[in-house]
């Protein structure tokens, strides 16, 4: 049994709830043992929607709401041997494992965060899939923060960076970064970046195991340099900064027939 250390350790998974961060905790586990898990629990849908409201006005919010409402169900249903392969290619471990290994916090950003943090006193905090971090929380502890972005930085911050990637007709943008955090929206340091491509049994729904399959192997190796005391210098990317965001039905239905990106 795999159980959450409560005292100090080499690293820390700082991750909300989903498929991805059971991937990148069943990707370290094997080489840190003493992993610890810090689970945030889910953006409530008032929050989602009062977010997304303010940053991208109603009309577009309606429309992702239409396009989570349709979509990615059907999509779920027509890739499920590709997602069920790749779930087993990675052995991403399920919830029941992941949950009894995390100490559970209303938010990244809550007291409670910094106070495990510092009681767990790691080399290195890996961050997926959470709220932006504060400031606060970036500075309680004396180690750095690196995070997991699905998309090519700086082209493609925000979400869905792959997906966008297709659209734009950038299939050599695919891929995924691994960051320095700092508290703007996947603008820290790079570190590394991984292409991949993508294949006629995918769709958007599976471009999220693509990117997480594309660094399963290699964020050990990198988190364990950190560790060890080699932080890996930044990289140059000389590419122009956008924030990207999720579709709505009519956006994801134009691009599916005008550009064939599913």
């Amino acid at each position: 049994m795999h159980s959450s250390p409560t005292g100090p350790v080499d690293v820390v998974l700082l991750c909300g709830p989903g498929f991805s961060s059971r991937a990148v905790f069943g990707s370290l586990r094997s080489k840190f043992p003493a992993l610890a898990v810090i689970l945030e629990a889910p953006v409530t849908r008032t929050e989602l929607l009062r977010n997304r409201t303010r940053r991208f006005g109603p009309s577009k919010v309606l429309g992702q709401i239409a396009f989570i409402a349709v979509v990615p169900t059907l999509l779920r249903f027509l890739a499920r041997q590709r997602i069920a392969a790749m779930t087993a290619e990675m052995a991403i471990p399920n919830d029941e494992i992941f949950l009894r290994s995390a100490v559970r916090v209303l938010s990244a950003n809550a007291p409670e965060t910094i106070s495990a943090l510092r009681n767990l006193a790691p080399k290195v905090v890996v961050v997926n899939g959470t709220r932006i971090l504060t400031q606060e929380v970036l500075d309680s502890i004396p180690a750095p923060f690196i995070n997991i972005h699905m998309g090519v930085t700086p082209l493609y911050r925000g979400t869905h960076g792959g997906y966008w990637a297709l659209v734009e007709h950038r299939p050599d943008l695919v891929g995924t970064t691994i960051h320095y955090l700092d508290s703007g929206i996947d603008t820290g340091p790079i570190i590394h970046q991984a292409r991949f491509s993508v294949t006629a049994a995918d769709n958007f729904v599976t471009y999220p195991y693509l990117h997480i399959k594309s660094i399963h192997e290699t964020l050990p190796h990198i988190v364990g340099k950190i560790v060890a005391g080699q932080l890996p210098e930044p990289l140059t990317v000389n590419l122009p900064s956008r924030i990207r965001t999720h579709p709505t039905l009519f956006e994801y239905l134009f691009h599916r027939f005008s550009r064939g990106v599913t």
